[in-house]
């Protein structure tokens, strides 16, 4: 029998897992794991995506609190804001290697 502390985790991470599985919101992770602090342009130059689609992936992701941003002048810088998913990540790709 499952708790429901048990539950609301499980239901978080199932969240958060379908939150990052889009092919190209893992590719926006994958970016930042390899390095921080990226700027949006720098994103799009690197990933050859739509502005439009790009922003509305970064906002959301940014919204669930998966992404952390700065605004530095004209300038907004994404990371990834849950060191734990980052590392998931870093395992993930190196499995796939």
């Amino acid at each position: 029998m499952s708790s429901p502390l048990k539950d609301v985790k499980v239901g978080k991470t199932a969240a958060l897992l379908k939150s990052i599985a889009h092919p190209i919101r893992l590719r926006i992770l994958l970016a930042l794991t390899k390095k921080s602090g990226i700027t949006v342009s720098a994103l799009q130059g690197q990933l050859q995506v739509e502005l439009t689609q790009l922003s509305r992936y970064l906002k959301l992701m940014a919204g669930q609190g998966i992404l952390r941003r700065r605004r530095k002048g004209n300038e907004i810088y994404y990371s990834i804001a849950n060191d734990a998913l980052q590392k998931a990540l870093t395992v993930f790709i190196a499995q796939q290697e």
